[in-house]
């Protein structure tokens, strides 16, 4: 990511360039709005991206190669009531095969694409010239719901539109989110709950989730069995040294009983509420849930541009 964002201040020094070297999941939703261009590498962040852009309603536009076919091609993805995302195209198989691995947690080597450089190149043009297409406004040119694949063997294109899936998987819901002008350092997570409490609870226990992170209270050693217990943070935001072993150096895991989704605000105790949302993992521009409240509301942390 760093690197990537020295280029483009040396292409244009007049861009503001933020680079964020984290997995897509850890990226506060906030940081997201606007335009969406994916350059990832399996089915399992494709589907992550779908899902933000859909919550959040920003367009996204996906890019793709297939190395020994020396195909490249971009999906255009709208998100709205009557058009369909990248799941409508998925088939029970393409479900059965994503990943159970990720890359970038440095676990696991991801197995050689054998795509040159320049197909990559030919589906990013591709790319920028579908977004250029966006933000000029020209959606009557831009290929919405559709896949334009260009062939680099026989050099010839193909255009495939889809249509919304009555069977998809996936629910097309997009979020009604309210900004706030406090950022985490500001917010308690008593005042969180008081938040979700002014849209009319419906007589339900409050509960405070962040999407696609889990609450962690305590790491475990997978190799000498040592315990370190905490205050609740996100799991997602514990640093790589704070799951180092301190007895043995080696690397610690959350366990299933002390990993939650949700924060009951029955169960916590009050000096718990007290805290700052920042003290929990939180960062500017994150997005939390407040479940029991009617419509679930969500907030946004703070603003982030």
């Amino acid at each position: 990511a760093a690197v990537q964002a020295r280029r483009l201040r040396r292409i244009n020094p007049e861009l503001a360039v933020i680079a964020i070297a984290d997995t897509l999941e850890n990226v506060p939703m906030g940081r997201l709005r606007g335009l969406l261009l994916g350059c990832v590498d399996s089915r399992v962040a494709r589907r992550t991206l779908n899902w933000l852009a859909w919550r959040l309603g920003v367009p996204w536009i996906d890019a793709g190669v297939h190395g020994e076919e020396l195909l490249a091609r971009i999906n255009v993805h709208m998100p709205g009531p009557a058009q369909p995302c990248l799941e409508c195209a998925w088939e029970a198989r393409d479900y059965e095969t994503l990943e159970q691995a990720y890359p970038c947690a440095g676990n696991v080597t991801p197995p050689a694409t054998n795509a040159p450089s320049a197909l990559g190149a030919l589906a990013a043009a591709l790319q920028a010239l579908e977004c250029r297409k966006l933000l000029e406004g020209d959606r009557e040119r831009l290929a919405i719901g559709k896949q334009v694949t260009v062939s680099a063997r026989t050099h010839r294109h193909y255009v495939t539109r889809f249509a919304v899936n009555p069977a998809c998987r996936f629910d097309h819901e997009t979020w009604r989110i309210e900004v706030l002008a406090r950022g985490p350092e500001h917010v308690t997570v008593r005042e969180a709950f008081e938040l979700g409490r002014g849209v009319e609870t419906g007589g339900e226990p409050l509960r405070l989730g962040v999407p696609h992170q889990t609450f962690a209270s305590a790491l475990c050693c997978l190799a000498c069995g040592d315990r370190r217990g905490f205050s609740l943070y996100l799991l997602g935001r514990l640093d790589v040294a704070e799951q180092r072993c301190a007895r043995c150096g080696g690397r610690m895991r959350a366990a299933g009983a002390d990993l939650f989704e949700w924060l009951p605000e029955a169960d916590l105790p009050p000096a718990m509420k007290s805290v700052p949302l920042r003290s929990l993992g939180f960062r500017r521009g994150d997005v939390f849930t407040v479940a029991g409240a009617a419509g679930a509301p969500h907030f946004q942390i703070g603003a982030t541009a």
